[in-house]
């Protein structure tokens, strides 16, 4: 049996988010991952997805790239670059 391999990613984190409707859904363990017409909301628990928006904001911050050179601003373009980067580290 082959041993599991390890990655390390280097994540820009964010303020929380703003006392907002998206805070609140957060705060119940919420996050939505909408993009056209593709909907999921994903269940994290308050922390998990607290810090998911984190993640999303520090990448807005420093207008993180897809790799087709489009900025990531959705969620669904946070989980995208989050998925990139892994790919990247793991050389597929």
């Amino acid at each position: 049996m082959e041993e599991a391999a390890e990655i390390s990613i280097t994540i820009p984190m964010g303020e929380p988010p703003a006392d907002s409707y998206e805070s609140k859904q957060a705060a119940s363990g919420k996050v939505n991952l909408t993009q056209k017409s593709l909907h999921l909301q994903a269940q994290l628990g308050p922390e998990a997805a607290t810090v998911f928006l984190r993640i999303r904001n520090g990448l807005r911050d420093i207008n993180a790239k897809l790799a087709g050179g489009r900025p990531v601003f959705t969620n669904v373009d946070a989980l995208r670059w989050l998925m990139e980067r892994a790919a990247e580290e793991v050389g597929t």
